[in-house]
């Protein structure tokens, strides 16, 4: 029984450690948000809803990177 007692001991500490590992390395990886990221974005806009309020409609608005102006 000692031996089981054990090994769910280690199990969990090496979960602990584990998770910890992870932790760090997705908050080594965090930046800020750059100009190159908003042509990513996808924003919704003018968005209206019908008169039985059915329905929504909306404007998809994304950025063409290569148009200028």
């Amino acid at each position: 029984m000692k031996y089981r007692s054990l090994v769910v001991c280690i199990r969990f500490l090496w979960s602990i450690i584990a998770t910890a590992a992870v932790a760090s390395a997705s908050a080594a990886e965090k930046r800020n948000i750059t100009e190159k990221d908003l042509f990513n974005f996808i924003w919704i806009g003018d968005t209206q809803v019908s008169p039985d309020g059915t329905r929504v409609a909306f404007v998809r608005v994304t950025v063409n990177e290569k148009k200028e102006g």
